[in-house]
């Protein structure tokens, strides 16, 4: 009866580890409405993001996430038309597992390690719809 226990309490424990794990992860669409527009991204599982404006793909680029700091520093790396690659950084910070809090650098040459204070930074909060 014992092991029994034992052996329940492990599988109840690596199921709780498994669902926050994947909790805390960007996979999926999140969209923002502000002063009546709708954008937002779609995080892809194969490193590839949808920047989406009105529930429209505008355009796809590639991604980076590093799950292992808070802010998660996350970067897109947009090719121009001139084929030239460009790499626009950002931090999410989870506040709950289906909203974030979003910040964008476009004219950061460095990864930032924390959100903006103030006027001359925004972040914004999007919310998972898929």
């Amino acid at each position: 009866m014992k092991k029994q226990i034992i052996i329940f309490t492990m599988l109840f424990a690596l199921n709780f580890l498994h669902a926050q794990g994947k909790a805390n992860t960007i996979i999926g669409k999140w969209m923002a409405t502000e002063n009546g527009q709708t954008a937002g991204i779609e995080f892809l599982k194969n490193g590839k993001a949808k920047l989406l404006t009105s529930g429209k793909e505008t355009q796809t680029c590639d991604y980076t996430a590093d799950y292992k700091k808070a802010p998660i520093p996350v970067s897109l790396i947009i090719e121009r038309k001139d084929g030239k690659k460009m790499t626009i950084y950002g931090l999410i910070k989870f506040i709950t597992p289906n909203s974030i809090k979003w910040e964008i650098f476009p004219m950061a040459e460095t990864q930032p390690k924390a959100f903006s204070e103030g006027a001359t930074g925004k972040s914004v909060v999007l919310k998972r719809v898929k």
